[in-house]
């Protein structure tokens, strides 16, 4: 029979870790609980709230993608499917026609 380490009391590392596990997958549960509720994908929810605190700085797709840990075409398709939701808005940079910034629409600041 094969059992786990034996529990140890001065294992206060383990046991952190194993805690903040727990609280991890409760917390991702609780997203997709959350944006299934709403019509939207734990990303597509992760997108609205990282717009909502105003990080990045400028709030274009690259950085989206750097901060949320996804790739660029990924937070491209998910914006695409909030716009067509009318939960955000995206404009093209004067300057540059290549950037776009997002931005919340009313609809996106009342769902998160």
């Amino acid at each position: 029979m094969v059992t786990g380490p034996p529990d140890r009391p001065d294992d206060l590392p383990g046991k952190v870790v194993a805690a903040l596990d727990r609280l991890a997958r409760s917390q991702r549960s609780r997203r997709q609980s959350v944006a299934a509720r709403h019509g939207i994908t734990p990303l597509q929810a992760d997108l609205l709230l990282t717009l909502s605190l105003g990080e990045p700085p400028t709030p274009a797709v690259g950085l989206l993608a750097r901060e949320l840990g996804v790739s660029q075409p990924t937070v491209t398709d998910s914006l695409f499917a909030l716009e067509r939701k009318r939960l955000v808005a995206r404009h093209r940079h004067p300057a540059d026609a290549r950037r776009v910034s997002v931005v919340l629409t009313p609809s996106g600041v009342r769902l998160v």
